[in-house]
């Protein structure tokens, strides 16, 4: 694997999958920086790191002026532009190809709850900070001192995932999916990633994440993570312990299905590095939604994993939340910050699985658009399972009907839509 290079921050040992990867790259142009989790970044020059250090109001642009009128978008995916007047690309979601009004309008994620297992969350956001179930989540970690309620996230990767799928409207760069879904915080990945000698523990704290997160009322669980089926070299009984986590992991998201959660899984980004089937736990895992990403021609990203349990895919490259004070790429890191990987379309999903859950439980069907109703109404799904939201995003795929491992059933082409937009002049 490659050396992370000239950055402030520390190289991870790290044998889970975190699919993230910052913007500014400290590796050479061209290459990549695998995290051994779901996240690679093809870096850009070095002229363009500067800029990215200088430009200060680019995160506080909402709404924008678009081709499509004054629009507040979900996020941007073409980092290679941060200077004034440059053109950048935007995701618009919720087009309707029945109606002229929003596929989901109406729908806000209200009512629903979504688990996050991850690296904790800067519960103090502002964009955050009223969608955290406080109460509910949990720290399954030795960080923050081993406090079972601390979920202090000092990576920034649970942070970014949750923003998009709850953050907040707030006149800012992006907001969540379902801006008013609440959230379950488990952190069940530490800050720097485990260190050899208690990774055997992962596998059962990612469990114990799950059940807690289902025993608290979740309607979706988002897994931004990966991890092998077994560890080589581990001492006998590291193995043993290990291997005995991962069984137990693959009944603890059996479990969470059978009880109509919503289980969403990155599928990795190890695409660029293997040729046979990329995708590990729980991704791999049966039932779950296994998620890709795709850059903005629609093209799956050459980092993302691939293989015959892959679902769908959605955009990788997205501004959303940072902890405020946490350094990004080897500088103070703004209230929002731009992330690629899959670990950034598997909330994405995520997010739409909660509108759906939402959508599911509306007493009077006809405040819905037509799309949504034709959707419910196809085979008198209600968001009820794990089964009938996949079945119902498959119907908004590229290719409903047609699954290839490269890609599962494609793009979610009727969530969504690309904007182009200029960024303003600040001076």
């Amino acid at each position: 694997r490659t050396r992370w290079g000239s950055s402030n921050r520390k190289p991870r040992n790290i044998a889970f999958d975190l699919k993230m990867a910052f913007v500014s790259s400290p590796v050479p142009v061209g290459a990549t920086r695998p995290i051994r989790g779901r996240c690679n970044v093809r870096s850009r020059s070095l002229a363009a790191r500067r800029s990215a250090v200088t430009m200060t109001a680019f995160p506080k642009w909402s709404p924008l002026e678009t081709s499509e009128g004054n629009l507040n978008l979900f996020g941007h995916v073409d980092y290679t532009s941060r200077n004034a007047g440059d053109t950048v690309q935007l995701v618009k979601f919720f087009v309707d190809d029945f109606n002229p009004a929003s596929l989901f309008d109406g729908l806000d994620g209200e009512g629903t709850k979504v688990c996050v297992i991850d690296t904790g969350c800067d519960v103090n956001h502002p964009a955050l900070a009223g969608r955290i179930i406080n109460e509910a989540s949990a720290n399954f970690t030795d960080d923050n001192g081993g406090s079972p309620t601390d979920v202090t996230d000092g990576s920034g990767h649970g942070t970014h995932c949750a923003g998009i799928i709850a953050a907040e409207e707030r006149s800012a760069i992006m907001y969540g999916i379902a801006p008013k879904t609440r959230l379950i915080i488990c952190k069940a990945l530490s800050d720097n990633g485990e260190p050899r000698g208690i990774i055997q523990n992962v596998p059962g704290r990612l469990a114990a994440a799950i059940r807690h997160g289902v025993d608290k009322g979740a309607d979706v669980i988002s897994m931004s993570l990966g991890l092998p089926d077994r560890i080589y070299g581990l001492p006998p009984p590291f193995e043993d312990i290990y291997v005995e986590g991962m069984a137990d992991m693959y009944v603890a998201v059996q479990e969470a299905l059978a009880k109509g959660v919503v289980v969403c899984a990155a599928a990795g980004n190890d695409g660029q590095t293997l040729t046979t089937n990329t995708i590990t736990p729980p991704g791999q895992y049966g039932g779950v939604i296994t998620v890709a990403s795709h850059d903005d021609q629609g093209v799956r990203s050459s980092f993302s994993s691939f293989g015959g349990e892959l679902d769908f895919m959605a955009p990788g490259e997205v501004y959303s939340c940072w902890p405020i004070g946490l350094e990004y790429s080897g500088r103070p890191g703004n209230e929002y910050e731009s992330l690629r990987g899959t670990s950034m379309a598997t909330p994405l999903v995520a997010g739409l699985a909660a509108l759906f859950k939402q959508g599911g439980r509306v007493p009077d069907p006809s405040v819905l658009t037509q799309g949504m109703r034709q959707l419910y109404n196809v085979h008198n799904f209600r968001g009820r399972t794990n089964y009938e939201v996949r079945e119902m995003m498959r119907l908004l795929a590229e290719r409903p009907s047609e699954h290839r491992r490269d890609d599962g059933y494609g793009r979610l082409v009727r969530a969504y839509v690309y904007v182009s937009g200029e960024v303003p002049d600040t001076a």
